[in-house]
């Protein structure tokens, strides 16, 4: 289940950062309103999650970019390379998950110290469905745009 959970978000992830800037604010603005709303967050309690949801997708950004570098240089070597190397890529990548846990952690770790827990609870939730969201609309836009003209 985690798996298929991350694959989701990656992919949601991969094709918000592949959009244009403009599409890119636009599901931000989604994002906001739609954890706002479904965490029921005050004023008060947004000012306080929104720096740190912003801190944790910035480590999440940086980590995802050092490992499209990676894989590039992967793609291109694979079969080049020794089984050393090989293994020191599994490593690597063993290390890159366990690095997302740890921010991951880290940021639920510093939910929990400002915020109710049903608040942090309710941050799963709403992460949950805004991914299966973002799912469905690129589901719906492929599925638009594969309709032949009329």
């Amino acid at each position: 289940m985690r798996t298929v959970f991350l694959s989701i978000f990656m992919l949601a992830g991969l094709s918000v950062i592949c959009q244009p800037q403009p599409q890119r604010e636009r599901v931000e603005a989604m994002r906001i309103a739609f954890f706002t709303r479904h965490m029921d967050l005050s004023p008060a309690e947004a000012k306080v999650f929104w720096p740190l949801y912003e801190a944790y997708q910035e480590n999440l950004d940086e980590q995802r970019s050092g490992r499209r570098q990676k894989q590039a240089d992967v793609r291109e070597r694979l079969e080049e390379m020794s089984e050393d190397q090989i293994n020191r890529l599994i490593d690597s990548r063993l290390d890159q998950a366990e690095n997302a846990l740890k921010a991951r952690k880290q940021f639920i770790t510093q939910l929990r110290k400002e915020l109710p827990a049903i608040k942090v609870a309710k941050f799963f939730r709403a992460e949950e469905m805004f991914q299966r969201e973002m799912v469905n609309r690129a589901r719906q836009a492929a599925d638009n745009r594969q309709l032949p003209p009329r």
